[in-house]
């Protein structure tokens, strides 16, 4: 398998900007020129799959989009790549340059990025608003119960005092034999 990107547009003979109907008619054309019924030179029948591998891509708008995004970051790469090759190496050996086809970042990708660069503030934020919403409601829950603590501490008293005071009677009448009046 090689590693060297095939310019579809160079295979149809046509420019990047050819239109939809010039891809249709420079396919049209090179496939009866190379078809192997018609041709039996050296080579026709690879140039006529090439010739439709070109026009399978080409021919469908949204293929075509993402093969010029490949094909432009390729010449990018190529272009960089060539720059680099032209300085003078300075540790006195070449680098070996390695081609392969560029990554072709989707709308997808570029969203998770984008997500990814933005979520950490908006974490720290909301883990903020969350801490501060549970402190005031562990204030309120507290402050809303010790009203309600005040009263049950006084009725426990008061309820302990008569009862206290029952027993005591009790055993007053039994020590006794005096039965209490009230």
């Amino acid at each position: 398998m090689s590693n060297e990107f095939v310019n579809y547009y160079d295979e149809l003979e046509l420019s990047q900007n050819a239109s939809p109907e010039m891809v249709k008619q420079a396919y049209r054309t090179l496939s009866k020129r190379f078809h192997p019924d018609h041709n039996h030179e050296e080579g026709a029948e690879a140039k006529y799959l090439a010739v439709q591998a070109a026009y399978e891509v080409l021919s469908d708008p949204s293929t075509r989009s993402r093969y010029d995004q490949q094909l432009n970051q390729y010449r990018d790469l190529s272009n960089l790549t060539n720059a680099l090759n032209q300085q003078e190496p300075s540790t006195g050996y070449q680098e070996e340059t390695i081609t392969s086809e560029p990554y072709q970042y989707t709308f997808k990708d570029y969203c998770y990025l984008a997500m990814r660069a933005l979520f950490w503030p908006i974490k720290i934020i909301g883990l903020l608003i969350y801490w501060a919403f549970l402190a005031v409601c562990w204030l309120i829950a507290i402050l809303a119960m010790i009203p309600g603590l005040i009263i049950s501490a006084f009725a426990f008293i008061v309820m302990a005092s008569i009862g206290l005071l029952i027993i005591l009677l009790i055993f007053n009448w039994i020590m006794t034999g005096v039965a209490p009046s009230l």
